[in-house]
């Protein structure tokens, strides 16, 4: 019967760790710290370099979706665009 008080304890110390944790690196992520669970940042790439090398245009990709992060975040002027054929 003591085994069992001792596993219940280790049990609920592990997860108020875990917990105590995830506190932690949200709160990190919410001030610019780390990146834990921010939504607005694209998903990583499983592969990495692996998938890279066999696959080369997963890095214009990636490097696309980039600038059209970076273009939708720019705030437009609201005026009507330049003309360049004058």
């Amino acid at each position: 019967m003591e085994w069992i008080v001792i596993a219940v304890g280790v049990f609920v110390a592990l997860v108020v760790a875990a917990a105590v944790v995830h506190v932690t690196l949200t709160w990190a992520d919410r001030r610019g710290w780390v990146w834990y669970r921010n939504a607005n940042r694209p998903p990583p790439h499983t592969l990495g370099l692996i998938e890279e090398i066999y696959h080369p245009a997963i890095s214009n990709v990636v490097d696309e979706e980039v600038r059209e992060a970076s273009d939708a975040e720019t705030p437009e002027s609201g005026a009507p665009p330049s003309d360049p054929s004058s």
